[in-house]
């Protein structure tokens, strides 16, 4: 069984919207937040995955803290309804609901357009790999094409060579 701690870089307690959405430091039974006054209705669509979308609309309202302290365990048994899809489904499905963040953000805070594309494109890249390791590989070709085209990934260099090293897979 592997243990581990999903945190930010030690030493860092209060986390600006940005800093925060630039990775994923909690899992949902770990957050403590004042109730939404409302959720929008893309919350509720079911390929919203709850975990990053609560986390986004936290974020709207203000910065996070982080406690150093073990505050909640995440067994993965291989039973659930998400450990026991397969790989290419769980990465379709952050591909879909970061997609749903994207439209949220665009409407409601536009400067942070360019983290939610990011993470957008990066479900996108992980996605092809995952097809890629499943033996899909005319499939994996397709969604590596449809990123380049799409052309969102140009505007984030450090993603460029991970569609490069992921074209080289996929010919």
């Amino acid at each position: 069984m592997d243990v581990g701690c999903i945190g930010p870089d030690l030493g860092k307690i209060l986390f600006t919207p940005p800093e925060f959405l630039k990775t994923y430091l909690a899992h949902t039974s770990s957050l403590v937040f004042r109730p939404l006054p409302a959720y929008p209705d893309w919350f509720w669509d079911p390929r919203c995955l709850g975990d990053n979308a609560l986390h986004l609309l936290c974020m709207e309202r203000g910065s996070a803290g982080f406690l150093d302290r073990i505050t909640s365990v995440y067994r993965i048994t291989g039973l659930g309804i998400w450990s026991s899809s397969g790989d290419v489904a769980r990465a379709r499905a952050i591909r879909d609901s970061t997609q749903l963040l994207c439209r949220h953000v665009q409407a409601t805070v536009p400067v942070w357009g360019g983290l939610i594309e990011y993470r957008y494109m990066l479900a996108e890249i992980k996605l092809a790999r995952a097809m890629l390791k499943a033996g899909l590989k005319a499939e994996a070709r397709k969604q590596w094409r449809d990123i380049v085209t799409a052309g969102a990934i140009w505007h984030h260099p450090r993603l460029w060579w991970k569609a490069l090293k992921l074209a080289a897979r996929v010919r």
